[in-house]
């Protein structure tokens, strides 16, 4: 039994009019079914196959579709074109289908929409029909694929298109977001190049890669510097005379009135009584020097009181009252002994005038009280006197001050007088 094919083949004839014969070749009566059409029987013109369709052999009696992998796109097809790129052709295609957007088909001939796939990472395909790449995704995004513009967008097959995430770059046509290297980070999206990854932040640890923050604070004990970019909790050791609070960028110099002998510590200690610790000297307390003292805490050694003194070979005091009181008949300032109180002056204990304005004499003077001050009327004072000396028997003065023995005078007439004091003769 013939085949559809062979029967399309069974020649056909168009007859004009007048024909003596079925098959009518003299071309004034009639003439074979010529190519890209087709003659049913008793036609009297031939017929244009319709796009999608073609006739490649004279005489047919229909068209045959066009087949897979080529178009027929015009009326009268004599032989099927080959599909064009970018596009597809199933069975019987009048017009090439073109692959859609994102989409691409390098090949000629392509069957069916099989043929067209997914854009490649790092590239985008804009609009239909595209047989390469329109090219690179722009830089600050990531293609993974299928993207239809050079600035990616989300799709159900391709879900991380889009931005460069925080932590990463992408350059011009990044198929994947590259991570910022370790001991960097970046915090916002839209990374371009690796100049994008900042530095770990001072004070901070950044210990694996693609970090958008600091893995953690630098450890109590160590600092992590500006521009280093550490990777670990401790990565320098604070210095001796220093300490690093968690977190420290730097190390801190121990205020004054603290130190610190040992390296890798958080804090200062207070410098002990007896010691002074001044800013940014490294090492152990230095001994409170003679004539001064130092409290807890010292950062710089307190003068001695006026009035009292140390001796010169005497070091390490903790408080005010270990100063010794001036020794009489002297006058002491930032607690060393000037010299001796001035003549008309006594200096019994404590003075730190050269001519003392202080209290009357006094049996005994207790600690941290003044005793001193302008010879009294009926005394005199010679330089350095710690008591004032009585005027001889049958002398007086009666006004304070004196200096010497001379300034005792005579006991007047009709009075008698007692250790510089005079009376009425009864």
């Amino acid at each position: 039994m013939p085949t559809r094919f062979h029967s399309a083949f069974i020649h056909r004839f168009v007859c004009i009019g007048g024909s003596e014969s079925d098959r009518p070749i003299d071309g004034l009566k009639g003439y074979l079914c010529p190519k890209g059409f087709y003659c049913p029987a008793g036609s009297a013109i031939e017929v244009p196959c319709e796009p999608g369709t073609y006739s490649p052999m004279p005489g047919a009696s229909f068209c045959l579709p066009c087949p897979p992998g080529t178009m027929c796109n015009t009326p009268g097809t004599k032989e099927p074109i080959i599909c064009s790129a970018g596009h597809y052709c199933p069975v019987q295609t009048a017009y090439p289908l073109p692959c859609p957007a994102g989409t691409m088909n390098m090949m000629e001939g392509a069957l069916s929409a099989t043929a067209c796939v997914a854009c490649p990472a790092g590239s985008f395909c804009r609009g239909e029909a595209n047989d390469q790449p329109d090219g690179p995704c722009l830089q600050g995004y990531f293609c993974q694929g299928g993207a239809t513009d050079a600035v990616p967008l989300v799709s159900e097959m391709f879900p991380r298109n889009g931005f460069c995430p925080s932590g990463h770059y992408c350059p011009e046509g990044a198929l994947t977001p590259m991570p910022c290297p370790l001991g960097s980070i970046r915090n916002n999206t839209g990374g371009t190049s690796l100049e994008s990854c900042l530095p770990c932040p001072a004070g901070h640890y950044c210990a694996s890669e693609g970090l958008q923050m600091p893995s953690g604070s630098c450890l109590p004990g160590f600092y992590c510097p500006a521009g280093f970019s550490a990777l670990s909790p401790n990565a320098f050791l604070c210095p001796k005379g220093h300490h690093c609070p968690p977190g420290s960028a730097s190390p801190l110099p121990c205020p004054a009135g603290e130190y610190q002998p040992n390296r890798g510590s958080e804090v200062c200690v207070p410098c002990q009584p007896g010691y002074y610790c001044e800013e940014t000297i490294a090492g152990d307390p230095q001994p409170c020097p003679p004539h001064t003292y130092c409290p807890p805490a010292t950062k710089v050694p307190q003068l001695c009181h006026n009035g009292t003194f140390t001796p010169a070979h005497t070091s390490g005091l903790q408080e005010p009252n270990d100063c010794l009181p001036c020794p009489p008949g002297k006058f002491c300032r930032r607690g060393q002994i000037q010299g001796s109180c001035a003549a008309g002056f006594f200096c019994l204990s404590g003075s730190y005038e050269f001519t003392p304005h202080g209290p009357s004499v006094a049996a005994a003077c207790p600690p941290g009280v003044i005793c001193a001050g302008l010879c009294p009327a009926g005394f005199y004072c010679p330089e350095g006197t710690d008591e004032p000396l009585a005027c001889p028997p049958n002398t007086l003065r009666s006004l304070p001050g004196a200096r010497h023995k001379a300034d005792c005078l005579p006991c007047p007439s009709g009075y008698w007088c007692h250790q510089g004091k005079c009376g009425d003769i009864l």
